[in-house]
């Protein structure tokens, strides 16, 4: 049995940004003087962080060998340890501030990209090999972006989240409404999460760190995914900017408050909030904020246990629990571990001592799966290899553009 794992690599021709690229769009914009503007309208509403603060964010966000990740770690580590109260408030505001910034972001480039990532999909049909194999196909990922629920959707592959219910959320600002189907399940241990069951055809879909398109209602109880129609893909991106843009007009309503929640009005103008999932927010912050049940990591965990070849694709390796999870995985003589990477990076220390069993492989995301495509001379023609590289050339000219030191 074999399952993926994937990293921001393996969106990377799909136009979503690396680590680093992220970081360098969030620097560029959340200058000095901006990050003193907002504080002045906070002030206004007497929410502003203290000048220390802003000029440590100042400082980490300046730092060219910090990226996004580690400024939020940094936050959340302020918010427990700082030396008074007051500043581990503004700290804990500070991270969710950051990362509501780093949520808007990706969001924008994921709908930006649609287009493009859509001719770029065209050449992951390859996956279906994978598919006949593994039935279900486990994909782990720790990226935010939707681009594997697009995947599916495209070649028509049935997709499960474990989410078992369906349920529809009129919800708008005052001035503009939009019903959304979301999938829905309980959020408590005694729910079991429905996934497809061995034999079964489809993607078995764990994001191990949240999503943009995935939410908690209820306090936590309840967690919700916007729900993609394949035969309207436009609608599905549409429905998350939607989402994103009635809780911008409802925050300047609600003072200018930055929250990292989704606020809405329902049909009756009532005001909620959906909570946004871990990865796009308080991954890093505990105070009985809502925790995905069944926990992604045990879950990742327990399906490896069956699994005998795990792929990893556009993955730095950099999360030590998922590096001490391999490794421990690993120790079993038939497990094995192929690394799909055009840089072919080194391996983690601790996955060092299992180099016997782990096979690098030097491709991106597109070339692995145009391998494993029977029908790929299709797709290797010279009008297709000619179209494939002007988009790689495309992308890599933003990704130079935005991570080229001056």
């Amino acid at each position: 049995m074999q399952a993926l794992f994937l990293g921001a690599g393996a969106s990377f021709d799909c136009g979503l940004p690396l680590t680093w690229e992220l970081t360098a769009e969030i620097r560029r914009w959340l200058t000095p003087e901006r990050l003193a503007a907002y504080n002045a309208g906070w002030e206004a509403q007497g929410a502003h962080w203290n000048d220390a603060v802003i000029a440590q964010v100042n400082e980490w966000i300046a730092d060219e060998d910090r990226h996004y990740e580690q400024i939020l770690e940094a936050l959340a580590h302020k918010s427990q340890t700082a030396d008074y109260d007051f500043l581990q408030r503004d700290y804990r505001q500070a991270y969710i501030f950051f990362a509501q910034t780093v949520y808007a972001f990706l969001l924008e480039r994921q709908a930006k990209n649609f287009r493009f990532a859509s001719v770029v999909l065209k050449d992951y049909e390859g996956l279906k090999s994978l598919l006949e194999l593994n039935r279900p196909l486990w994909i782990f990922s720790t990226n935010q972006d939707v681009v594997v629920e697009l995947l599916a959707a495209q070649w028509k592959i049935p997709l499960k989240s474990g989410l078992q219910h369906t349920q529809t959320l009129t919800m708008g600002d005052g001035a503009s409404t939009r019903t959304i189907t979301f999938e829905s399940q309980p959020n408590h241990p005694e729910h079991t999460p429905d996934f497809f069951a061995d034999g079964e055809y489809g993607i078995n879909l764990v994001k191990l760190h949240g999503g943009l398109d995935s939410f908690f209602s209820d306090d936590g109880r309840q967690r919700l995914k916007v729900k993609p129609d394949p035969q309207h893909l436009d609608d599905y991106l549409a429905d998350l900017v939607f989402i994103n843009q009635v809780n911008q007009a409802l925050t300047v309503k609600q003072d200018g408050l930055v929250t990292n929640r989704s606020l809405y009005q329902d049909a009756e103008g009532k005001l909620h909030a959906l909570e946004r999932s871990l990865v796009a927010g308080y991954q890093h912050l505990q105070n009985n904020l809502p925790q995905p049940s069944p926990a992604p990591y045990s879950l990742m965990q327990q399906v490896l246990a069956e699994v005998e070849e795990l792929i990893v694709i556009g993955s730095r390796l950099e999360i030590p629990a998922i590096n001490r999870m391999l490794a421990d995985w690993l120790r079993d003589d038939n497990h094995r571990l192929m690394i799909v990477d055009p840089a072919q990076r080194h391996l983690p220390k601790v996955l060092q001592d299992s180099a016997g069993n782990i096979r690098p492989v030097r491709q991106g995301a597109t070339e692995f799966f145009l391998s494993l495509n029977r029908h790929k001379n299709v797709y290797m023609s010279l009008l297709h290899n000619l179209q494939r590289n002007m988009r790689r050339k495309v992308r890599m000219k933003l990704l130079n553009s935005l991570t080229t030191r001056q």
